[in-house]
């Protein structure tokens, strides 16, 4: 039903001052009466795009690109529900801005709260309403959506269909557009961030969803680049420029990251930053990691089996792989080492989501057993193409959907205290769909899986940086 708020309609025309705002609060829109509609770019001729990310209990960041030089600054507040707010809109300076890219910390939010969120530039509001919902910290219930592998600057109604299942945040693990930039120019790889986010449907997304981004080959350098790409130094530095990213370990080079919503851990590895070439001879001197980024793996996950329920390990790469040179299977020294690792150290909570797969699928542990025990290391979870082409990779899957692009994932997360239960549906989009857009969930999930974790075993943590191999459990 269309809004007759005569303030709210100021706002869509995009012509509101802040004295206005200041002096009238705004009345909140329902969380039943928002709809995304591609007939209504989110994002001004002014704006190039919004990314909003590094979402926790207490803050996010949210990155503003302008297409010229200006002041910009985020005008926010809590959303709740049908009751008029009463506290004061706040306003916050830019904290920095570089080629027109101003990066915000929104600091001291209200946990499990939902906020809205505007642009504003020389006290003109120029961008419809973003928004997004706060975690709570320790036990928590909730759902992520993830997929990867779209086309630059893609207009898929699949973005719509995420934004619409209401996800906390979206991973995307890579392939965010297919540029493959072979050049150190940072400028590039800005320009692909704005053709990427500037779509209209993938700017509805990402006004209603906070993203964590981890690249892979051909939004890091071309394809099956590796670290001697001539284009490395300009990716990272524009990632740390550019995407709203959680605290990284280093401040150069590769871009791996750790972090925890609820009382699961998330660790993200960067298979491309510190890979050796695929043809170098597959020994205990090949690396898809490197030394360092592979020792703070192992320290992650030996962490999370004492600290937290589950660990989900983030993987731009197939992990289970047969053959392909430029998966897991190219590299299956390094990967036995850590399905050692895993083996030796009996940690048992971790679960797998896999990127470049460009299928659908889901296996159980029975075919992830690359240690020389032979153990079920961990599921494993892949979801995509978003809408690039459909290729089979890796394998074998235990469930495998037809070989389609459109495809993404959702987790959800059942935190009872006393463990957790995960579901994990992969669903298929569509392009057809009724008058209004509606498509039903249930008729398009193709996989899907279940598994329970129960609690941590102690709260020992253990120092940053440092890996006890085997572990040995500290004295009281």
């Amino acid at each position: 039903m269309e809004d007759q708020n005569p303030r709210r309609e100021l706002l869509k025309g995009g012509l509101a001052t802040l004295g206005g705002w200041l002096a009238s609060p705004l009345i909140p829109k329902k969380q039943s009466e928002r709809s995304l509609q591609t007939s209504s770019p989110l994002v001004t001729n002014d704006i190039a795009y919004v990314w909003s990310g590094a979402l926790t209990h207490s803050s996010i960041k949210i990155n503003v690109s302008m297409k010229y030089s200006s002041k910009v600054q985020i005008l926010y507040q809590d959303e709740s529900g049908s009751e008029l707010l009463t506290e004061p809109l706040d306003l916050l300076d830019r904290s920095s801005q570089t080629n027109n890219i101003a990066s915000f910390t929104l600091n001291d939010l209200k946990p499990d709260m939902t906020y809205l969120y505007w642009v504003v530039s020389n006290g003109v509001i120029l961008r419809k309403q973003g928004r997004f919902k706060t975690p709570r910290a320790g036990v928590y219930s909730y759902k992520f959506a993830f997929g990867n592998c779209c086309k630059t600057g893609s207009e898929s109604s699949i973005f719509l269909d995420i934004a619409k299942q209401e996800p906390l945040f979206f991973l995307q693990l890579g392939d965010l557009h297919y540029e493959n930039i072979t050049i150190g120019s940072q400028g590039l790889y800005r320009e692909a961030y704005r053709k990427a986010l500037s779509s209209s449907t993938q700017a509805a997304m990402y006004s209603e969803v906070p993203s964590v981004y981890m690249w892979d080959d051909h939004d890091f350098g071309g394809d099956n680049a590796d670290k001697n790409s001539n284009s490395a130094d300009a990716a990272q530095r524009t990632y740390r420029q550019c995407v709203p990213h959680y605290p990284l370990p280093k401040a150069e080079g590769a871009i791996y990251h750790s972090f925890v919503v609820g009382r699961i851990k998330f660790v993200v590895t960067d298979g491309r930053s510190n890979r050796d070439p695929s043809s170098q001879f597959d020994d205990s001197n090949k690396s898809m990691l490197g030394k360092d980024q592979k020792a703070w793996l192992k320290n992650e996950l030996l962490r999370g089996k004492f600290d937290n329920p589950l660990t989900i390990w983030v993987n731009n790469v197939p992990w289970i792989s047969q053959k392909d040179a430029d998966t897991w299977a190219g590299y299956s020294t390094e990967r036995n080492e850590i399905a050692n690792f895993i083996e030796e150290n009996e940690i048992s909570n971790i679960a797998m989501l896999g990127g470049d797969a460009h299928i659908l699928a889901i296996d159980d542990g029975r075919n992830n057993r690359f240690g020389d025990a032979k153990k079920n290391l961990f599921p494993v979870f892949h979801a995509g193409p978003l809408d690039s082409n459909p290729v089979y990779r890796g394998g074998p899957y235990e469930q495998l959907a037809p070989q389609l692009n459109n495809n993404y994932g959702i987790v959800e997360i059942f935190d009872y205290g006393q463990g957790i239960d995960v579901f994990w549906s992969g669903y298929h989009v569509a392009e057809s769909s009724d008058a209004d857009g509606r498509r039903s969930f249930n008729n398009n999930q193709q996989v899907g899986f279940s598994f329970s974790m129960p609690e941590p075993q102690n709260k020992i943590i253990a120092d940053d940086h440092k890996v006890y191999l085997p572990f040995t459990r500290k004295a009281p």
